[in-house]
């Protein structure tokens, strides 16, 4: 009250309930004189924040609908059509089948796609479902995966039926999103969908014919021809955009007549960085080309990042029981794990063949490019498959196309069932289309010769790359130039940088170390030599990767047999330039590498946020650490050790207590946090009389005059 003049007044203020006012001036003015009251929102407090947060529908503009329409909540039923019908057009379910009696008898297993009866009665169910008046009248979950085993039963026989979930970690995935779709919890259908209603229901009448077709193959050919997926692989930046997005290049005004525009507080480091060096730059503010190479999922707190922890034990466990099955032993080889992976992919069969393949490392198998390597062909999984070495040689230097001729088709049949994805699947058939088509960009160029495939990522990359690619097209003004931007604009895969470092590096220095910055700058120089566009990482198109036949000798027998290495252009090696400016010891003082503080108030920010200079003459740091948690940890300090940290605190010697009082204290303190590490038995005091309530964590890693520690 001494720093107040009008002391009644301040606690009139203090007091101020907002939400007593009537709504209206009076209820706006008590909003802005409420002091501590902003810490207390009520329900409609909450409800008009969280209608501020829903951002607005991507689709809309596309779809002639309104640009600031918000997206609707899962609940809602158009919402619902269109997500069911999208997933029954593009997912397959996995099917176990017997075929023949007796000695013929033979197990098949194989992907099955529904049915456009079946897709019908799925919608039919979902609205049943949303129609009903209570939980008790809604049909149940088992109603609906009953429409998927008898669609399978009239497609594929009586005897044919969906892989045991417990069986099959694709159909777990695939039965699980389904039940979410057709019955969902309250709580799901209360979160926002990344749509609006409109958009949902216009989606649903483009693909489904205004709901008279639903045959898969029409509906995805329908949507293609409306550029949807175009529309969603063309991440917009404007709302919820990755904060490394916005460290880079710039904060974007979300709301108002300047929706888009670039907020004048937050340009970017990369635009700020043209603009200190505009004179040096003769004026240009973007560069003429641009490479990306991102983490490929980014956890954007720490549950995601314990989902992504998880997923990567599941995937390795998975790969380990492909290892048993095979009584193998992952030896951490990489061309070991291809062969398994591939092993796996195909189902045990040869796509050229249709033959099963014996264990996974026979040495009569081969791992073949299905694009020629010669022709321009990387050795990237998609375009890898494992067969005989005699189909390999065989095949040679074509195209399944090629190969197969006018049988083409049963190629096609044999790789029906393979778990390949879309891509892998495009440059298998590559060759099949002759013309340009509003969905299908023409296998051959203008001169009649073949093109060669995407190897690249750049359509198949995280959120995270799509953001900063969509935001660096704008950068460089080539958002509305699809052809320019890919001529530009590139995203390899951090597979090719590492074949460019094990190229280009001496073998003890390729790999990266994660305590040398050093690794950073590197990448950076390999990364400005691989071009942007389709295909032009092949020298046969410009680009800087070949394949080379590297003979391998088996330790058991002495065959010798041969593997293809991809490798970058040896005079390229940007070793000789770095030498000049990399420090003589290999590490930098400094660490030249930027990084951003987060921004959460709730998150604890590091040891890089709260460490703190003891005393101005020092270069030692230190961390203040409660005394309940310094006693109640693994290493748990002896009176020897607390008087030392206490006297290293810089309290005078006269006020610490002796080191067997500190002891007798430590013994009983730990003695009680046994049971209750909440409580201890009395404060640590002084011999004034003053608590100790925290203590001085010193750091391990080195001081300020040290370019090894901090």
């Amino acid at each position: 009250t001494q720093l107040v003049d009008d002391v009644e007044s301040f606690l009139a203020v203090l007091g101020l309930n907002p939400n007593k006012a009537a709504n209206g001036k009076d209820a706006a003015k008590a909003r802005k004189r409420a002091i501590f009251f902003y810490n207390r929102k009520t329900r409609f407090d909450m409800e008009r924040h969280w209608e501020r947060k829903v951002k607005p529908c991507p689709f809309a503009p596309v779809l002639g609908g309104n640009a600031n329409e918000p997206c609707a909540v899962n609940g809602d039923l158009n919402v619902r059509r269109w997500k069911a019908l999208e997933f029954a057009a593009t997912r397959r379910v996995e099917v176990d089948s017997t075929e023949g009696k007796g000695v013929t008898k033979k197990k098949r297993r194989f992907l099955h796609s529904l049915s456009a009866d079946a897709t019908g009665k799925l919608i039919a169910f979902l609205e049943k479902h949303h129609a009903a008046s209570s939980p008790a009248a809604a049909p149940a979950w088992s109603e609906g995966k009953e429409i998927i085993e008898a669609d399978i039963c009239a497609a594929c026989g009586e005897k044919a039926k969906p892989v045991a979930e417990t069986k099959s970690e694709w159909n777990k995935s695939y039965f699980t999103q389904l039940k979410d779709l057709l019955t969902p919890t309250i709580a799901n259908r209360k979160k926002r969908a990344s749509l609006s209603a409109t958009s949902a229901n216009r989606l649903f009448n483009i693909a489904s014919a205004d709901g008279s077709d639903f045959i898969t193959e029409k509906i995805v050919s329908r949507l293609r021809e409306a550029s949807f997926y175009d529309w969603r692989r063309n991440a917009s930046v404007d709302f919820n955009p990755f904060p490394q997005v916005e460290l880079l290049l710039g904060r974007r005004i979300k709301r108002g007549k300047l929706r888009g525009e670039l907020a004048p507080s937050c340009q970017g480091v990369l635009r700020r960085i043209f603009a200190d060096n505009r004179e040096v730059l003769k004026g240009v503010t973007a560069p003429e080309y641009c490479v990306l190479e991102v983490i490929g999922d980014p956890p954007r707190n720490a549950l995601q990042r314990a989902e992504r922890d998880k997923e990567m034990k599941e995937r390795r466990d998975k790969r380990d029981k492909a290892f048993e099955i095979h009584n193998l032993e992952d030896t951490g080889v990489a061309s070991r794990r291809r062969r398994v992976s591939l092993w796996e992919q195909q189902g045990g069969k040869c796509p050229y063949t249709g033959k099963e393949l014996p264990t996974p490392l026979d040495p009569s198998l081969e791992i073949e490019h299905i694009f020629p390597a010669d022709m321009g062909g990387l050795s990237v999984d998609d375009n890898l498959v494992l067969t005989w070495r005699t189909v390999n040689d065989d095949k040679g230097k074509r195209t399944p196309l090629q190969f197969a001729g006018g049988s083409f088709d049963t190629l096609l049949a044999y790789t029906k069932d393979m778990r390949w994805n879309a891509h892998k699947r495009e440059i298998f058939a590559w060759g099949t289309i002759r013309e340009d088509t509003p969905d299908k960009k023409s296998h051959y160029n203008t001169d009649g010769s073949l093109r060669v495939p995407d190897f690249g990522n750049t359509t198949r990359t995280a959120q995270l790359a799509r953001q900063l690619r969509a935001e660096i097209m704008r950068w460089m003004q080539v958002d509305d130039k699809p052809d320019e931007a890919a001529r530009r604009i590139g995203t390899p895969s951090g597979w090719l940088a590492a074949q460019a470092r094990k190229s280009w590096l001496p073998a003890e220095d390729y790999t990266k170390v994660r305590n040398n910055v050093t690794h950073h700058l590197i990448d950076a120089a390999v990364l400005a030599h691989i071009p942007p566009r389709e295909g032009m990482n092949s020298v046969r198109c410009k680009g800087i990767f070949y394949d080379e036949r590297v003979p391998v000798q088996n330790p058991v027998n002495g065959e010798i047999s041969y593997r293809l290495l991809t490798k970058a252009l040896p005079e390229l090696s940007p070793l000789p330039r770095l030498q000049q400016w990399l420090p003589a010891n290999g590490e930098y003082a400094v660490n030249p590498v930027l990084k951003r503080r987060r921004e959460s108030k709730t998150q604890s920010l590091g040891d890089s946020t709260f460490w703190r200079q003891v005393r101005p003459t020092e270069a030692t740091l230190a961390q203040r650490e409660t005394i309940e948690k310094a006693i109640g940890g693994k290493n748990t300090p002896t009176g020897e050790s607390l008087l030392s940290t206490l006297q290293q605190m810089g309290i005078p010697v006269k006020l610490i207590p002796s080191r067997s009082e500190l002891q007798d204290w430590l013994d009983k303190s730990t003695a009680t946090t046994k049971a209750d590490k909440d409580k201890l038995v009395a404060p640590l005091k002084l011999t004034d009389g003053t608590p100790v309530k925290n203590l001085w964590k010193f750091d391990s890693k080195g001081s300020l005059s040290s370019p090894i520690g901090w």
